[in-house]
């Protein structure tokens, strides 16, 4: 009965953990993004490159998230995605007066909120779709 007692001592501990490791080791982070003066610049260890966006006159970075192979980046002027798996940034136009709540990136996806939708970046094929609030 002790044996057993200290078994399950050891074994559930690492029965709880595991998924939680496993979940953080199965896809490594292989993007980073930084500004370069007005240039979004996206650092893509999947693919060994770097690729730049540049921001247009007057626009600012509101928010940005960088998940593990995805970027969001909420400006002033639009809502901009990143996919380190196709390499490449994909625009979505803001509208009018709509205001930003949040902004979220993972692994293969990323999410605006505004007032007025729901955005969603598919970092496998670089759609943007939306679902009107």
């Amino acid at each position: 009965m002790r044996k057993m007692r200290l078994w399950l001592g050891l074994l559930v501990p690492m029965m709880i953990a595991t998924p939680l490791t496993m979940a953080e080791t199965e896809f490594p982070k292989v993007l980073h993004v930084f500004v370069e003066k007005r240039t979004l610049v996206a650092a893509n260890a999947a693919l060994s490159r770097f690729d730049e966006l540049d921001l247009v006159a007057n626009e600012r970075i509101l928010l940005q998230e960088t998940g593990k192979s995805v970027a969001i980046v909420a400006t002033s002027e639009r809502f901009i995605g990143y996919s380190a798996a196709l390499g490449r940034w994909r625009t979505e136009r803001r509208r009018a007066q709509e205001r930003v709540q949040t902004v979220e990136a993972d692994v293969y996806t990323g999410i605006v909120v505004t007032d007025d939708r729901f955005l969603n970046f598919n970092g496998e094929t670089g759609q943007w779709s939306e679902y009107r609030r």
